[in-house]
């Protein structure tokens, strides 16, 4: 790894004076060398940029801040080197005529190369000086302030009692003399001299002190006479780039410091510290934001606040672009000049590996330059990888100079550009890197999981035992495991969350030496004497999930032995900590790892877990679980994270056992992220083969009307699988993103695919360094399809009246009563006006009449007339025997059958080539809208499909054909596929989809905590052809007698069958809600 730094220097325009004089006409011989008595009234002229007023609340200075001109002296010396009379002398507008002004600079006005600053100081001033031969100097800024105040000026400092009044009458003196470092105010640090020359001699200004011997002639009419300010500082600044960097690194940049500067500075003469005596270090522990010593980039202990850099996101930004670092006003380091010349060898400055593994140089202080000047950057180093893990405090050391090789000088009046290219992993020996690996854990917090349930990932971490001992097993134990939000301006039971808590409330879960776990009894009968309340609840497992659903005989030996009200609150508790039958004795809340060649017969397949040996270390990949989709669907928990713009967190005990028998541990935040929907599907007619421009967006939370992109958190990938010959991701069947960059990509359809055959794949994201997953729907044909193999053939899209199905599967279709297919509750009538934020149970309101499909029109855009009230029509009881109404059996089907799952998200059709940004266009989807309009938008749904996991693991091609094969049923788009008969808030035909809820629930039912708002929550019913019996997916103990459709909660990711006394009126008397409809059967479409 070789980080290079790339180094630009610039000069700092000096200021200009400029003296122009005028003699007497009498003399004829202009500028002939000889000088005739009298004197000549000379005018000077100076220019600078005046800097804008700022307040020194950055705990650095400004880099314009020492462009400064507070006062300006002349002093001249005749040939032999002595003052000459009446000088030094203060220049003044009273007395001179000073007029100053801002003038441009280029690159010729520099004494080598380009120019760092745009304008600088050009003023002029009339100034009385005898004829002859001189040497003339211009010196500014030698007054001395305390705090903002200035306490003395430039000529005083000159005068009898100041501080250069003796070295002044010499000029050999003056040159040499020495001016001192403030390290407590910049403002004694501003000091300038230049020499004058006449302006047929202009040329550039001085680049060392030989130039200082150079003379000016005062001779005759219109003399014109230059000056060159140049500062006896110079400043750095400092840029980062993390371009070259690996995957899954992150450097937070905390500050620049520098350090050995040279305490003083000759006016005149060249700069150099002879000794470490003459060097000021400047290692604080509490740096001064009066002084120019460090540049503050993070403030504050938690570094993650801190800017940082990455290979996906290499440049610290500043609203959108990168930050100009470099720019004349940005903070800066400042120091006097320090001349310490060339190294002998060639690459001095650099750390190579030699032949032998050894680092060239590795033992070198300060490039054996002990009398340079260095800067140091320190920030905080984060890997985690699966080849290494690491983190701590890391500093980035460079030694100035005019190059990045040998050379070790810092002259004055220069802006030297320094660049940090960080490469390679960021912390392998290079210039000069300081990152030691210290003993005891390094580990990586948060650890990310996938919102979805039943998915996998891996913590990562390394732990270094003390010196003299070794590890002989490591303990993973689940000592937190929320089921509730982390951000909590989401909508929860705040009273179910504070008795489920397991520790008392406002203890610190990072630290549970400090809090008492809310254990169970040790009478308790269940088995679950000891252990922490609660947990079971939680989306965390240490072991595999094997069960998509965790029904109620998972938990209980018998539901006769239940109660909803106390048993309910911790009976997935049973399960968890491996008490009940079903649970096969296996305790998801801890494991031990062994390493020590004890035989774990566990450690293999999803469980499989790895120990590394490095070097004395040891490093550990152990795997963690999502829980199932529904954690017993009485309950409402579930494994996947039903929060959208909120996290889930959950806290793992990492425990080592040393050799010695001691301990050490550490505590580990896992973090569920937030639920991703937006884009879930893309779906394109047959010979649609337009593409789509995919990137993931995060809802801002439960009120929030707006989707913003993330980046992920380590490297990212996008996988086609199923069926690869239909699309690809940017021209392949897999691409890769970079650390700290949004999930982005094309999705791009085959443009030969026009034969009607209906084509599905599934693009599977990979986020967060591949620990989080994401799935996206794709599907090509709206053409019947059965999924599982053998199964019902299911049409694509919804029922619009009897006589129409909508011809786009984002289309809700209409709300019908049970059996009456005659009255068709348009689309129109299904969604509230008002912003759906911040609901209360009173949003909810039945329209007065409603506006029915015309059962002739088969453009789906005309209504009957008039209008029909809610009681106007019924329900049927028979429902719709006789048509192709999905039958109960079709909808078991659907939870039931191997290998069908679902997915929750938004669905994007045709017209639209990318996720929208508003909930109102995301969701928003209406047939009856402007073109232009509705294609773009999407329609919130469950997406339901067939996945044999076997046929990816194992070739196994039996069901392969039926892979990734997926429909989708939308929810509507106010996200209420249901109307209610009987709703004692909103009133008959309340457009809502909890059939039992219309407010919060009350206290006392805290074993349901996710139902606790489920009167506003989003989902959807679909009717089934008739009542029949059905088996719920509680399994054989969960029968439902009277099944009258499809039950879809988009919150909780609950799909079921419904019973009819959800759906009939009270008392049995009618099936008087309104549902969606679905059918079945063969239907081919071109």
């Amino acid at each position: 790894m070789k980080s290079l730094t790339k180094y630009t220097i610039w000069l700092l325009m000096p200021a200009l004076l400029l003296i122009a004089g005028c003699v007497d006409d009498t003399f004829d011989n202009i500028h002939s060398g000889k000088y005739p008595d009298g004197e000549t009234l000379i005018t000077a002229k100076l220019s600078f940029d005046p800097y804008a007023s700022q307040e020194l609340e950055s705990r650095a200075v400004p880099g314009k801040n020492m462009d400064r001109l507070d006062d300006l002296c002349v002093v001249a010396y005749d040939l032999d080197g002595n003052l000459l009379e009446g000088f030094p002398v203060e220049i003044t507008k009273e007395k001179h005529n000073l007029e100053v002004k801002s003038e441009p600079r280029g690159d010729d006005d520099t004494s080598q190369g380009p120019t760092a600053e745009k304008n600088t100081i050009h003023a002029t001033f009339n100034l009385k000086m005898p004829h002859g031969q001189f040497y003339v100097y211009g010196v500014a800024n030698l007054g001395r302030y305390q705090g903002e105040n200035r306490v003395s000026t430039t000529y005083q400092q000159l005068s009898e009692g100041g501080e250069f009044a003796q070295a002044v009458k010499k000029r050999t003196t003056f040159l040499n003399a020495n001016t001192s470092w403030d390290n407590d105010n910049w403002r004694n640090n501003c000091e300038m001299l230049g020499y004058f020359c006449n302006s047929t001699e202009k040329g550039r200004p001085s680049t060392g002190s030989e130039t200082n011997n150079r003379t000016v002639s005062v001779n005759g009419p219109d003399v014109i006479l230059h000056s060159w300010l140049r500062r006896c500082a110079s400043k750095v600044t400092i840029d980062f780039d993390g371009s070259g960097l690996r995957e899954n690194i992150y450097i937070y940049i905390k500050r620049a410091t520098i350090h050995d500067i040279p305490d003083s500075c000759n006016l005149g003469g060249v700069n150099a510290a002879k000794s470490t005596a003459d060097l000021i270090s400047n290692k604080n522990s509490d740096y001064r934001p009066s002084t120019g010593d460090y540049i503050s980039y993070g403030e504050g202990t938690d570094y993650t606040q801190w800017p940082k850099i990455s290979k996906g996101s290499p440049y610290i930004m500043e609203n959108k672009v990168r930050k100009d670092f470099h720019a004349e006003n940005a903070d800066a380091l400042f120091l006097y000049e320090n001349m310490q010349g060339n190294s002998l060898d060639e690459r001095n400055k650099e750390q190579l590996p030699a032949e032998d593994g050894t680092v060239i140089g590795a033992d070198e202080t300060k490039d054996n330059m002990p009398n340079g000047s260095y800067i140091e950057v320190e920030a905080f180093y984060n890997m985690s990888s699966n080849e290494q893990v690491s983190a701590g405090t890391i500093r980035y050391r460079f030694m100035l100079g005019k190059d990045v090789l040998k050379n070790f000088d810092v002259e004055r009046n220069h802006h030297y550009k320094l660049t940090l290219c960080i490469r390679g992993n960021g912390n392998d020996v290079d210039w000069h890197i300081e990152y030691n690996e210290h003993s005891g854990f390094e580990i990586r917090n948060p650890y990310y999981v996938s919102y979805l349930y039943n998915h996998d990932s891996t913590l990562r971490f390394r732990y270094t035992p003390p010196e003299g001992k070794t590890v002989k097993s490591l303990t993973a134990e689940i000592i937190g495991n929320n089921w509730w939000p982390d951000d909590e301006k989401s909508s929860y039971s705040e009273s179910a969350m504070k008795e489920q808590l397991p520790f008392v409330e406002g203890s610190d879960p990072l630290n549970p030496d400090s809090y008492t776990r809310n254990k169970y009894p040790a009478s308790n009968a269940d088995g679950l004497g000891g252990r922490t309340k609660f947990l079971g609840n939680g989306f965390l497992s240490l072991r595999a999930t094997n069960k998509p659903i965790l029904k109620l005989t998972d938990t209980w030996e018998s539901s006769t032995t239940w109660t909803t009200v106390e048993e309910g609150k911790y009976m997935n508790d049973r399960y968890f900590y491996g008490v009940s039958k079903e649970s096969n004795g296996i305790d998801r809340s801890k494991r031990t790892y062994y390493f020590d060649g004890t035989v774990d017969n566990t450690n293999t397949g999803r469980e499989h877990y790895e120990v590394v040996h490095e070097n004395g270390s040891l490093r550990f990949n152990i795997p963690v679980f999502t829980r199932a989709k529904n954690l017993v669907k009485a309950s409402g928990y579930t494994g996947n994270n039903p929060y959208e713009g909120s996290s889930r967190s959950a806290y793992v005990k990492i425990t080592v056992t040393l050799s010695d028998n001691s301990t050490a541990y550490e505590i580990l935040r896992v973090k569920q992220v937030s639920r991703i929907t937006n884009p879930k599907g893309i779906y394109r007619r047959s010979g649609n083969n337009d593409n789509f421009h995919v990137t993931l967006l995060d809802l801002g939370g439960d009120n929030s009307t707006t989707f913003s992109s993330f980046n992920s958190d380590g490297p990212w990938m996008a996988e086609v699988i199923g069926d690869h010959n239909f699309i690809t991701l940017n021209g392949k069947s897999t691409i890769k993103g970079s650390t700290d960059t949004p999930i982005d990509f094309n999705v791009i359809f085959n443009k030969m695919n026009r034969d009607n055959k209906v084509r599905n794949a599934i693009i599977r994201v990979r986020y967060h360094n591949y620990s989080c997953v994401h799935l996206i729907f794709v599907r090509q044909g709206y053409s019947s399809q059965a999924l599982e193999p053998g199964g019902t053939e299911w049409h694509t899209c919804n029922l619009i009246h009897k006589n129409l199905e909508a011809s786009d599967p984002r289309d809700e279709g209409s709300l019908f009563k049970f059996g009456n297919l005659d009255n068709a509750i348009d689309v129109i009538n299904n969604k509230y006006d008002k912003e759906w934020i911040n609901v209360t149970p009173w949003f909810f309101k039945a329209p007065t009449s409603y506006k029915i499909s015309d059962p002739t029109d088969l453009t789906g855009t005309k209504f009957l007339s008039p209008e029909k009230k809610w009681s106007d029509f019924k329900g049927v009881a028979t429902g719709f025997a006789g048509t192709d109404v999905a039958r109960i059996s079709d909808i078991e089907n659907l939870y039931n059958a191997d290998n069908m799952n679902q997915g929750f998200g938004i669905l994007y059709a045709d017209g639209a080539v990318a996720p929208q940004y508003t909930t109102a266009d995301a969701y928003g989807y209406c047939r009856h809208d402007a073109k232009t309009l509705r294609e773009k938008r999407g329609m919130m749904g469950i997406f339901v499909y067939y996945w044999d996991s076997s046929v990816e693991s194992t070739n196994n091609t039996s069901n392969a054909s039926n892979n990734t094969r997926n429909m989708f049923f939308p929810i509507g788009r106010s996200g209420y596929g249901h109307r209610r008969n009987v709703d004692e808030i909103g009133g008959a035909g309340t457009l809502r989809y909890s059939c039992g809820r219309v407010r919060e629930f009350s206290p006392g039912v805290e074993w349901r905590g996710l139902f606790h708002d489920l009167y506003k929550r989003r989902g959807a019913i679909y009717w089934s052809q008739t009542i029949q019996t059905a088996t719920g997916v509680d399994g054989k103990d969960d029968i439902h007698e009277k099944a009258i459709g499809l039950d879809m909660n988009f919150f909780n990711l609950d799909v079921n069958v419904l019973d009819d006394v959800n759906v009939f009126k009270e008392g049995g008397s009618g099936p008087d809600d309104a549902c969606f409809v679905r059918y079945v059967g063969k239907q081919t479409i071109e």
